[in-house]
């Protein structure tokens, strides 16, 4: 959109890619673009790609527990920390993998790995490659953050995904790359954060199975003719969509 306060002209002054703390908003619902985090935490947890999930229309899940112990999700039946969820497409069913359940972005699929991987382990995963809520606070732990239901800004959703790219070297966003004062000396930049979140070895894995989207997937038909990886992920009752990519 265009800068401007006029709203029949559909402008804004919200940088809609940045954080509340940049000029932005609430952010966003990340949608399945999130589910790269639980696939990493899966991974790293020593699950085998191979692994096979029967994954139905809908299903539901209990038992979640957070980072402190305490079971979040609903009380269902009886049975606390529960999430009812169901997939996007009524093809969306079957057994998968984790190749094939990423590839298809099947819900089920990943609301079984979850509690497999543990909630505190996905949303750890996020905060490593500095994924915060657009307004600064952590991630809130329930079932469903691995949908991306989160609102969180795309500037630090590319920057996440770009930390997968470099084999698992994360740096945070960096919009300053010269300060120079009246004279023409160069200032002294604050130090960019830059930290290895994750073994190169599980991010090659991530960045394998990621390449098939393109190929195989969701947004297959959307091949570049050199080596590409991405998530596509829509937002609630459509309201929009997301891809989050790399080279």
């Amino acid at each position: 959109r265009k800068f401007g306060s006029k709203k029949k002209r559909k402008e804004t002054v919200l940088n809609l890619a940045a954080d509340l703390a940049h000029g932005g908003g609430a952010g966003y619902s990340a949608g399945s673009t999130f589910k790269i985090f639980t696939l990493a935490a899966a991974i790293k947890n020593g699950v085998p790609v191979s692994t096979t999930i029967d994954s139905p229309q809908s299903t539901m899940v209990s038992g979640f527990r957070d980072c402190k112990g305490d079971y979040t999700g609903e009380m269902i039946e009886g049975r606390p920390g529960s999430w009812r969820v169901s997939n996007a497409g009524d093809s969306e069913e079957g057994k998968f993998n984790l190749r094939s359940g990423t590839w298809h972005s099947v819900n089920t699929f990943f609301a079984h790995l979850e509690k497999r991987v543990g909630i505190c382990d996905s949303v750890k995963m996020a905060h490593a490659f500095g994924i915060r809520q657009a307004s600064g606070k952590a991630l809130e732990q329930v079932p469903s953050q691995v949908l991306g239901t989160n609102n969180i800004d795309v500037t630090n959703l590319a920057a996440a995904y770009a930390g997968f790219a470099a084999r698992g070297k994360y740096c945070a966003p960096l919009a300053i790359t010269e300060v120079r004062d009246a004279t023409g000396k160069p200032l002294k930049l604050p130090k960019q954060d830059c930290h290895q979140a994750l073994d190169p070895e599980i991010a090659d894995e991530v960045n394998d199975i990621l390449q098939g989207v393109l190929t195989k997937g969701t947004a297959r038909g959307n091949a570049i003719g050199r080596p590409a990886a991405g998530k596509t992920g829509t937002c609630e009752n459509f309201s929009c969509a997301l891809f989050a990519g790399y080279t």
